[in-house]
This record gives C-alpha cells, sequence and structure tokens, in this order.
C-alpha cells in the first residue's frame, strides 16, 4: 500500500473485511488518515491532518468511522466521524473540545452517539451531530472507552489504576470503581453486558456487573500472567466475536503464549513457543487465528487455533511493526513505521 509521510498508529479493517482505515503521526506533527480497498493500494481517500492522528474505528455496520487525534502542538485533541458511503465528504468537521489529544474513540451500538477519550483526563459522551452530552471525569489520562452492547453503559480504562462503567443516560458511576495495580489500558464488556474484562500491564480482571459488590473474578489464564490484548466485546456479530478472546503470555519456565476463550473459560488450541517479547496482538474475527508481534522489531507470529499448519514467523521488511489486525476475509494488516502491509492466507492455508 502507498506509503504515509509519518509512522502509522493504528489499522484496521471494516466489519465486511473490504476496506481499511490507517491513523498516522507523531504527537506533535502532522498526521495522516486513509481509507484504502483491499484490493488496491491507493488510497480511497487521504486526509492530511494538523496533529497526529492516534485512532481510527469503523462502526458495528460499517457505515462510519470514528478518527481521534490532536491538534496542532498537541495541546489539545480532536475527533472527527466519517460516513463511509460519502467517502470524499467529512460527516461534520473536527470537533476541537478537549484539553490533550484524543486517543481513542468508539460508536454505541446504535449509532447515535460517539464516545472520545482523551490525555485531559476526560472521556466524553457525544451526539453524532457533534453536540456534547456528558462529560465523564477521570483523575488521569483516559487511554480507551467502549459501549455496553445495549448502549447504556461506557467503560473507561484509565492511567490512574482505574476501570470506570458509567450511565449514558445520566453521565454518573453505575458501580463501583475497579482498580489495578497499574495503568488500565483497556475495558471491555461481555456479548451479554453482565460482565466486563479490564486489562493493563501484566494484569486483567473479570468481574460480574450484576453484583453490587462488582466482585474481581480470576481469569481463568492460570500461569500466563501477562495479557497482551482484548479485542473489544461488543454483541455476536462478526465484528465483536473476537471480544471473547484474550491473548497471554509467559517468559518462565518455557517461553509460551496462549490465547483464551473468556466466556467458555477455558484455552483455544495448544500453547505456542513465544519467540520474542509481545507488544500486541489480535485475534480473526471468526475466531480462528491468532496474530502478536513486537514493536521493536519487525517480528510477526501468526497461527491457526486448530495448530494447523504450524505457527508462521514473519518478517516484515525491516520495518518496525507497530499493530496488527485480522479481517474477516483472510487477510492481514500490520502497521509499520510509514506504510500498511496487507498479506494475503497468512497462515498458509485459504480463507
Amino acid at each position: 500500500m502507498e506509503s504515509h509521510t509519518a509512522r502509522v498508529n493504528h489499522a484496521e479493517f471494516s466489519p465486511s473485511g473490504d476496506l481499511i482505515v490507517t491513523a498516522a503521526g507523531k504527537l506533535g506533527a502532522a498526521g495522516a488518515a486513509r481509507i484504502y480497498l483491499t484490493s488496491d493500494v491507493e488510497p480511497l481517500l487521504s486526509l492530511t491532518t494538523q496533529g497526529a492522528v492516534s485512532f481510527a474505528s469503523f462502526c458495528l455496520t460499517g457505515r462510519y468511522i470514528a478518527l481521534a487525534a490532536e491538534d496542532q502542538g498537541g495541546e489539545a485533541g480532536e475527533f472527527q466521524v466519517w460516513e463511509v458511503a460519502k467517502v470524499k465528504s467529512r460527516y461534520f468537521e473536527w470537533i476541537r473540545q478537549h484539553a490533550g489529544p484524543v486517543v481513542h474513540a468508539s460508536f454505541s451500538p446504535d449509532e447515535r452517539y460517539l464516545i472520545s477519550a482523551s490525555h485531559d483526563s476526560t472521556a466524553v459522551l457525544w451526539d453524532l451531530k457533534g453536540d456534547r452530552k456528558h462529560t465523564l471525569w477521570h483523575g488521569s489520562h483516559v487511554n480507551s472507552a467502549a459501549f455496553s452492547p445495549d448502549g447504556r453503559h461506557v467503560i473507561t480504562a484509565c492511567r490512574d489504576t482505574s476501570a470506570r462503567i458509567w450511565s449514558v443516560a445520566t453521565g454518573s458511576l453505575a458501580t463501583p470503581t475497579v482498580n489495578h495495580t497499574g495503568t488500565v489500558s483497556t475495558g471491555v464488556f461481555s456479548p451479554d453486558g453482565r460482565c466486563a474484562l479490564t486489562a493493563g500491564g501484566y494484569s486483567a480482571q473479570y468481574w460480574d456487573l450484576s453484583s453490587s459488590d462488582a466482585e474481581n473474578s480470576r481469569l481463568p489464564n492460570e500461569g500466563f500472567p501477562h495479557v497482551v490484548r482484548t479485542d473489544g466485546w461488543v454483541n455476536e456479530t462478526p465484528k465483536g466475536m473476537h471480544g471473547r478472546f484474550v491473548i497471554s503470555a509467559r517468559r518462565y519456565p518455557d517461553s509460551l503464549v496462549q490465547v483464551w476463550d473468556i466466556i467458555a473459560n477455558e484455552a483455544v488450541g495448544e500453547a505456542v513457543p513465544l519467540p520474542f517479547n509481545i507488544s500486541f496482538g489480535a485475534v480473526s474475527p471468526d475466531g480462528k487465528y491468532a496474530v502478536i508481534g513486537n514493536d521493536a522489531s519487525d517480528n510477526i507470529l501468526i497461527w491457526k487455533l486448530d495448530g494447523k499448519p504450524a505457527p508462521k514467523n514473519l518478517s516484515i521488511h525491516g520495518h518496525k511493526a507497530r499493530c496488527a489486525a485480522l479481517s474477516s476475509t483472510g487477510y492481514l494488516a500490520v502497521a509499520l513505521e510509514k506504510q500498511v502491509a496487507l498479506e494475503e492466507q497468512p497462515a498458509g492455508e485459504g480463507k
């Protein structure tokens, strides 16, 4: 695919698997966002921005894309929504109402609202006209925010070691705060909305929302303490199916990586040898493939969860990899320093 002029921070497939959106730029410098067809190296749309674009995400139907960014100089944050069917025109202009970079944005399941997460210690709930509904205050940088399957709640993950669940209707806390021992990087809901999973650093907490005490329960990943990635639980559509999986790893005594099914409370396939330290990972929407990578090198490992064929170690042309995504149509996309590498049938079998 055509190269960016700045590092690529995020790449995501559309739910149908035929489009890729990329977010690029370094904090404090200009950035860009692009939409590609998986069948074409030239972008359908390329937007140059004054500040870095940190994140880009499709809604469940693939109709809209949200972009999260900083403004020029990194002193404030902004976001934008694109309507994919009108890809040459923006749905509305940049909304500059955060006092710090916006690092994450996601849509409600009914596509009525968007939640933005910012380094200004807030997450803000908006309607798709760009009007502010609620400001959710935190003690430090907010790293991510996601809606529950019914759209009634939002979960936020914060650098102050806490995760919080909020009411969309009132903007107030809906449950007691859950604390980790370090920065919380992500939080997601189960498909039925009864449980939530929060993760950060070397720990994860899986908690029952039906309990008034929000009692924490242990993940099934006994012996694999390093939780690498939790993909967004949304619902049981193909886009949300992969949210039931967690990738975790251990270095001692035998350097293995394992995928876990949180809903079934069991390991998925066999643990595979861990050839490098993990920075990111993902599971395909159909639950058949997993990929991990290291952002200090060009190493990517991809494997089928049924163990056939054997894991494949890819070297991405000497470029450092920043994140990876797997599509519902059999493609692997890897965000590199200034481009996205796309490979078909990455584990050596048909789609």
